[in-house]
């Protein structure tokens, strides 16, 4: 079966709002099983969350955007596998160990995202993006707003690790790193910049000439490499 609405939709259940200019919804088996939106689509996906020090569950919205976007669900009508296309942005809060890290806002010509039990796990991100990482204010290792780009970005989200490809570029502070392949972990706080192709690791601070080489690495706690 295939359902289609148009003009000002607004698709709600318990856990997520969806808007758009138009959408259709197509069923296998009596359950929910795709979902496109067209113009103006939004997604906002909602999460109570147990946090220390806290005695009651918070509340967390992550925020998605496109021209287009599709979603896939599973077999429980549970959000799957989501596709954001034409200018797609992304908002999601990294938490970890019940503590809350920060704030990650991502965008790109498109942006493919996985789910695993309604939560963000993993997320492909194309084309000219770029991106910035906001620290909590209780997140005591890192101090400083992480800016990033490249033409390629992986983030796996329960190892809280991302890989920059391709014109990769972070910036911590007044230090900038470069390199054809960059790997950011922010479990272990570190950033490690590679070879690719014939694009060599730079490092440079305080506006000074860079510095290469085949391999760097920098701690975000420490400010050191």
């Amino acid at each position: 079966d295939l359902y289609y609405a148009i003009g000002n939709v607004i698709l709600k259940d318990s856990l997520r709002i969806i808007y758009g200019d138009s959408l259709s919804i197509e069923y296998k088996d009596n359950l929910m099983d795709r979902l496109n939106v067209a113009s103006n689509a939004r997604i906002y996906n909602n999460q109570y969350l147990e946090i220390k020090n806290s005695s009651e569950k918070q509340f967390f919205q992550d925020k998605m955007e496109a021209n287009y976007i599709f979603i896939e669900f599973d077999p429980n009508e549970q959000v799957d596998f989501i596709l954001l296309s034409d200018m797609a942005s992304a908002n999601f809060s990294i938490i970890r160990d019940q503590a809350i890290r920060g704030m990650n806002q991502v965008s790109g010509d498109s942006i493919s995202i996985d789910f695993i039990d309604n939560s963000i796990d993993a997320m492909n991100v194309m084309g000219g993006v770029e991106g910035q990482f906001i620290p909590d204010k209780n997140n005591k290792d890192i101090s400083n707003t992480i800016l990033y780009k490249a033409n390629h970005i992986y983030y796996n989200l329960n190892k809280e690790k991302t890989f920059l490809t391709d014109n990769a570029e972070v910036i911590y502070g007044m230090t900038t790193l470069q390199g054809g392949e960059i790997e950011a972990d922010l479990n272990l706080n570190l950033v490690e910049s590679r070879v690719k192709g014939d694009i060599l690791p730079s490092v440079s601070s305080d506006g000074e000439a860079p510095t290469y080489g085949n391999y760097m690495i920098f701690d975000l706690k420490t400010e050191r490499g």
